[in-house]
Order: structure tokens, then sequence, then C-alpha cells
């Protein structure tokens, strides 16, 4: 009687510790596509947040050169009314629209 006791304990352990190494076989497996998949999304998310970085950086810029151009055309017409009004002659000046604010 102890003996098959003492067998279906052994079993049992044996049965226990193989369970145990198999959960542990494949618990790396799952870590490693758990973070493949959370690496892929940090990804999305960081070129997602480039993407929009790099659309303020172009909208500041666009916005900038029309500035620049604005002030090179006012400065042009500016220029042509002094010359003009120093020759007593008269002058048509470039009409910049006004942006409705």
């Amino acid at each position: 009687m102890k003996i098959k006791i003492a067998i279906f304990f052994v079993a049992a352990a044996t049965i226990l510790i193989a369970c145990y190494g198999a959960i542990a076989q494949e618990a790396p497996k799952m870590n490693k596509e758990e973070n493949a998949r959370i690496d892929s999304l940090a990804i999305a998310y960081k070129l997602n947040d480039k993407r929009e970085k790099l659309n303020i950086e172009k909208k500041r810029l666009i916005t900038k050169q029309k500035e620049k151009a604005d002030s090179k055309l006012k400065a042009k017409d500016a220029n042509r009314l002094s010359s003009a009004e120093r020759k007593g002659r008269k002058v048509r000046v470039n009409a910049i629209a006004e942006k409705p604010k």
C-alpha cells in the first residue's frame, strides 16, 4: 500500500514538473510575440507623431515664406513710391489684399 502511494506521489510530481516545464517554455514565446506587437504599436505612434510635427513645421515655413514675400512686396512698393515722389511722378502701387480676421 505504501509503495502505491509513493508511486502516486512520484507520478504526480513528475506530471507537475513536466507541466511547469512546458509552461516555462511557452512563456518566452508569448512574451516575444506580445513585445513585438507592442513595439510595432510604439513605432506606429512615433511615426504618426513625427508626421504631425513635420506637418506643423511645414505649415510654419509656408506661413513664414508668405510673410517674407508680402514684406518684400510692401518694401518694393514703398521704394517705388518714395522714388516717384522725389522725381515728382505718379506711380501705380501694387495692392496687397489684407486677410480678413
